[in-house]
């Protein structure tokens, strides 16, 4: 049985309950603080100017916890929270703060949970619809999940594998964010022995392309020649847009091409894609545009680490303003900006375009 589970874009977040201590163990990237309550986070505090924090995520994921514990244990006795989680782990992505973006925009900084494993047994992780049932009770946040289905051939799996690769890779990021994660599920007779197999993640080319860009800004900060998670056919080059541009068309003839191939699609990937390949070059000459005129490589760095969210929200936002002044006629040294409803332009579109240029508007 196949599960699809929508990927948060965030931090990695562990939350488990460890009985003998009495206390939550909180997990971010191989780190993990054991608190009790709000005052034990002292213990974890800040350290010194120029040392580095490596209690941060941790910290800051202890602090979201805390807050929905909080609000679980109006109605719910924290003893039943406890006991549900205990010997389990929540899994789920720290996402939404403001100084810790990555490709999706948040309203607000919170936890999303969406797995829970058993640390009593080895397997991948315990049953989806268990783990959903316990964060559904406690009224977390959680991902859109889908039951994709049962494959009891290896020939059912793989057709179901391909049309899901080639659905999520045509979505963009507005609509599908950075993909989904897919579980396997081995059922049984006794619900007690159902165990997640394997998982993998599935992801929209938008998202890819824009994380490729992402580490060629990165790699423009650094000494080394670029980030060993992504394949760069072209890192021996400088970053450029034209580099970006040659590793995006390999990315999309190369890797989605041959997936439509098998899956017996006639139509060429490029046009399968959430926008033409001009727009991501157009987007990607605004940013090495803007990117150029940053004064040092920490600005550059605080862009990339920080606020990517946001800058790839405001380079899209100028993007828009482009198409809308060739449209309309009107060049940006106009002092007065008029922008009627007829054009289909709803508020929020508006509000973006006024503050892009800089004009006052009303509602």
């Amino acid at each position: 049985e196949v599960y699809s589970m929508r990927k948060a874009n965030g931090e990695s977040a562990q939350v488990s309950y460890i009985s003998v201590l009495d206390t939550w163990a909180i997990s971010s990237k191989n780190v993990t603080i054991c608190i009790r309550n709000a005052d034990d986070l002292k213990c974890y505090e800040q350290p010194g100017i120029g040392q580095e924090d490596k209690f941060l995520f941790a910290r800051q994921i202890a602090e979201h916890w805390l807050i929905d514990v909080e609000r679980i244990t109006k109605t719910i006795p924290v003893e039943e929270l406890k006991n549900d989680l205990k010997g389990k782990t929540l899994i789920g992505e720290f996402v939404g703060h403001l100084d810790h973006q990555h490709l999706i925009s948040y309203p607000s900084a919170g936890l999303y949970f969406y797995a829970m494993t058993d640390m009593s047994k080895i397997t991948t992780a315990i049953d989806p619809e268990v783990a959903c049932k316990i964060i559904a009770k406690y009224g977390l946040k959680t991902v859109k999940s889908i039951k994709l289905g049962i494959c009891d051939t290896m020939e059912k799996l793989k057709t179901m594998l391909i049309r899901q690769y080639i659905e999520m890779a045509q979505g963009s990021m507005a609509c599908e964010e950075e993909g989904v994660v897919l579980y396997f599920m081995q059922r049984s007779l006794v619900p007690e022995d159902n165990f997640v197999v394997s998982l993998c993640k599935l992801k929209t080319i938008e998202y890819n392309i824009y994380r490729m860009l992402r580490e060629s800004l990165r790699e423009m900060c650094t000494t080394k020649s670029g980030s060993k998670k992504v394949i760069r056919p072209h890192k021996g080059d400088p970053p450029s847009p034209e580099r970006f541009m040659a590793e995006c068309i390999d990315m999309v003839k190369n890797w989605f091409g041959p997936l439509l191939k098998i899956a017996g699609i006639t139509k060429t990937p490029e046009t399968l894609i959430p926008k033409p390949l001009e727009y991501y070059k157009r987007f990607s000459e605004k940013v090495f545009q803007y990117i150029s005129k940053q004064n040092s490589k920490e600005d550059i760095k605080k862009i990339v680490k920080e606020k990517y969210a946001d800058f790839i929200d405001s380079i899209i936002t100028m993007l828009d303003i482009d198409v809308i002044f060739s449209y309309l006629g009107i060049f940006k040294s106009k002092c007065l900006l008029l922008v009627a409803p007829p054009f289909g332009v709803d508020m929020v579109a508006i509000r973006k375009i006024c503050t892009g240029i800089n004009v006052l508007y009303a509602e």
